[in-house]
C-alpha cells in the first residue's frame, strides 16, 4: 500500500503545472509536468503529456522498467508534438510498487527519494532540452528503492527556491498529507505570492 499526496499553486492565472496519477493493485503511476513559460501552448502540453503517461503506463500491467522508459517517452513526445497548438513541455513520469521506482525524465523538474536524511536524486543525469513536445527530447531512465523512504516529485517552482536542507526538514516532520502543501510554503514570499508556478507529488508506503 502506498500513501500519496499532491498539491498545485500558480503563480499567476490558472499556472502550467500539471500532475496526474493513478493507483491500482498495490502499485502508483505518477506524471509531472511544467509547461514551457513563455512559449504558446505550454500549458495544452503539460496536459497532453501527464494524459498521454497515464495512458501509456495504464495500458501496460505491472511495473515499467526502466529499460522501456525511453521508448514509452519518445510515444508521449510525439503526442504532445502532434497535438495541435500544444508547445513543449518538462516530464517526469514513474511507477511504484512501494519498493522500486522506475522511471523517465526530460527537463528540470525533478524527483527525489529521501530516506535516514540523505536525497538520492532520480533524475540528476536528466538532459534539460529538448523538452517533450518538440519531437526530440532525449528523456534519461533511472531506477530505485524506495523501501520506507519518501518519493518527492516537484517542478522547478520548488527545486529552484527551496533550501535543499528545509525541503529534507519538512519531509522527515510533516505527516505526508500535510507535506505538499508544506513544501510549496517553503518558497513563499512574505507577500504570499510565489515565484513561480509549483508542482509536488510525494509517495511514502
Amino acid at each position: 500500500m502506498v500513501q500519496v499526496a499532491a498539491y498545485i499553486e500558480a503563480a499567476a492565472g490558472s499556472g502550467q503545472d500539471r500532475i496526474l496519477w493513478l493507483e491500482g493493485d498495490g502499485m502508483v503511476g505518477v506524471a509531472l509536468a511544467d509547461g514551457m513559460g513563455g512559449m504558446g501552448g505550454g500549458t495544452l502540453a503539460a496536459d497532453t503529456a501527464v494524459q498521454t503517461a497515464m495512458d501509456v503506463m495504464s495500458a501496460i500491467p505491472g511495473i515499467v522498467l526502466a529499460p522501456q522508459w525511453p521508448e514509452l517517452f519518445h510515444k508521449i513526445d510525439k503526442q504532445v508534438n502532434t497535438t495541435r497548438h500544444a508547445g513543449e513541455t518538462t516530464l517526469v513520469a514513474l511507477e511504484t510498487d512501494g519498493e522500486l521506482v522506475c522511471g523517465a525524465s526530460s527537463g528540470d523538474s525533478e524527483a527525489w527519494l529521501i530516506k535516514g536524511g540523505l536525497v538520492n536524486d532520480l533524475t540528476k543525469h536528466q538532459m534539460r532540452k529538448p523538452l517533450v513536445g518538440s519531437g526530440q527530447a532525449d528523456p534519461v531512465s533511472f531506477t530505485g528503492r524506495l523501501e520506507g523512504g519518501l518519493l518527492l516529485i516537484a517542478s522547478d517552482g520548488l527545486f529552484r527556491y527551496a533550501n535543499p536542507q528545509k525541503i529534507i526538514e519538512a519531509a522527515t516532520k510533516v505527516p505526508l498529507p500535510d507535506l505538499p502543501r508544506a513544501l510549496v510554503d517553503l518558497v513563499r514570499l512574505k507577500s504570499g505570492k510565489l515565484h513561480d508556478d509549483v508542482a509536488v507529488f510525494v509517495a511514502s508506503p
